[in-house]
């Protein structure tokens, strides 16, 4: 085996157990509220929280990256939850261009599964996204958290 493949399945070990932690509302809860000091965050409930059953990774990521992606209503307002599961040795600088590619993918995505067309009301809004980059690689992340 060589090593490329060796390090695909390392990459594919990781995306699933991620996924799987992930995948739980309440792990999800919870790491919001161990991550994010905002008096909202007391505000999600398990009770409120949707998975959206799809992937947004682009095609050139799909071996470094899994995502997984939560609905969840707040004061009776739709938020999107974006945790991006980063699987790479090296940062990325360009990550804040990739999530703005992500969440136009989400918020198309919403568009066209939407029950009832919403955006074609005067009133439509789209929902706000929170991404959230978890990075597993062994080098300090020097990125900039906030722009």
């Amino acid at each position: 085996m060589n090593s490329n493949s060796n390090s695909d399945s390392i990459h594919q070990r990781h995306d699933t157990s991620y996924r799987f932690l992930l995948s739980s509302k309440k792990l999800f809860v919870e790491l919001l509220r161990s991550f994010i000091d905002r008096g909202w965050v007391q505000a999600v409930d398990e009770e409120h929280v949707q998975e959206i059953p799809h992937s947004f990774v682009l095609q050139d990521f799909k071996r470094q990256e899994a995502d997984v992606v939560y609905r969840v209503n707040l004061n009776g307002q739709d938020v999107v939850f974006y945790l991006l599961l980063e699987m790479q040795s090296s940062i990325d600088y360009r990550m804040p261009y990739r999530l703005l590619l992500y969440q136009v993918e989400i918020w198309r995505y919403l568009l066209q599964n939407e029950e009832g067309s919403p955006a074609n009301r005067k009133t439509f809004q789209l929902p706000p996204i929170i991404p959230i980059v978890l990075y597993n690689g062994k080098k300090v992340r020097t990125v900039p958290t906030t722009t």
